[in-house]
């Protein structure tokens, strides 16, 4: 009988012990923020016909007249992208790839580009659907 009690006692003590860690009135964990963020600006400018220079995209194939949203229109582009909000800062990175929409009823664009960093030797390939 006394082997008994003590294996009982023991049992107890356990089941005491492990359900403090799943108590309700535990403190919620503060999730970690990561220790390093990355922002850059991507800068696209649109080729119109005048200003070859300044450009760093063009179309390759035209919309079609299915609409009134560029339908079917297929863009290449080499991008800068800087630290801030401003073109004329010097570029930290180029993204270089291609978008086309593909939507007849709203403008959509869909992406496929790969950035490079001009300060380290990365490149990332990204592809990601954005509605624009």
């Amino acid at each position: 009988m006394r082997a008994f009690q003590q294996k009982c006692v023991c049992f107890i003590i356990f089941l005491l012990t492990t359900s403090q860690s799943v108590s309700p009135y535990n403190k919620p964990r503060k999730e970690k923020a990561p220790c390093k963020q990355l922002v850059l600006y991507y800068h696209d400018i649109l080729f119109g016909g005048n200003d070859v220079a300044n450009a760093t995209s063009a179309a390759v194939a035209n919309a079609t007249q299915l609409g009134n949203f560029s339908f079917g229109m297929f863009m290449v582009f080499d991008d800068p992208m800087t630290k801030d909000s401003h073109l004329l800062s010097p570029p930290v990175a180029r993204a270089q790839g291609f978008y086309f929409y593909d939507k007849k009823t709203q403008h959509n664009a869909w992406f496929a580009y790969t950035w490079s960093s001009t300060q380290r030797s990365t490149k990332v390939l990204s592809t990601s659907w954005v509605r624009t």
